[in-house]
């Protein structure tokens, strides 16, 4: 008898705490709702089509690429447009986050605002706007300078030392270019794709390396 009722009861602990930690899960994730005609290509460097629906987002500072992809204009005017892909940094600590592109009224019109580097998007954390961080991606040169997304969003964060774990950014490593500056994210962003590249093998050399590296730089000068 009192095997049962000890049964019972560790029985009931288990399950008091499996809905616990389902609770405390839930708790410690944010639900990405992106609005209409926002498309979301990544999420801490995972493609987005390889995802579940809804899109959730660890506590912590997170990344998110997309872009406009939508419908403008009317009759014979009404066509594609779709924008550079731009990379958002948000930092989450669980709920909804909310984000929607700007106001579009013509192709032309959204063409002439993404020719600028950083967009006004409107993003909210439960409801309370929140401040974010944007890069806008250089693209490749050529025809199609956004055919290779998942490799140029790889080097762009190798170059600037961006890594993750527990499905979030992770903090910053020392991954310093030598002389006790870090890599800058907002700046980066405006480095070619080949100016990225550099950095990211420059990175990856010993510290007697980048000092020989240095020195034959200086002796090109």
């Amino acid at each position: 008898m009192k095997r049962t009722i000890w049964t019972s009861i560790l029985m009931a602990l288990s399950a008091l705490s499996l809905s616990s930690a389902h609770a405390n899960a839930d708790a410690l994730t944010t639900e990405l709702d992106a609005g209409q005609g926002v498309e979301v290509l990544f999420i801490n460097s995972q493609d987005a089509k390889q995802m579940d629906k809804p899109f959730m987002l660890a506590t912590g500072t997170n990344q998110i690429v997309l872009r406009m992809n939508t419908m403008l204009g009317r009759g014979e005017k009404r066509g594609n447009f779709t924008s550079a892909p731009y990379i958002l940094t948000v930092n989450v600590n669980g709920g909804e986050l909310d984000i929607d592109g700007p106001q579009l009224n013509n192709a032309l019109q959204a063409q002439k605002l993404f020719e600028e580097d950083k967009i006004d998007w409107n993003i909210s954390l439960n409801d309370s706007d929140i401040d974010y961080e944007q890069v806008k991606m250089v693209g490749k040169k050529g025809a199609f300078p956004y055919s290779n997304l998942d490799e140029q969003l790889a080097i762009y964060n190798a170059a600037n030392g961006i890594t993750f774990a527990g499905g979030a950014i992770a903090p910053v490593a020392d991954t310093s270019l030598g002389n006790g500056t870090q890599p800058a994210t907002k700046s980066a962003g405006q480095d070619s794709l080949d100016m990225q590249r550099t950095k990211m093998q420059y990175l990856k050399l010993s510290s007697n390396e980048r000092k020989a590296f240095r020195k034959w730089l200086v002796d090109q000068q």
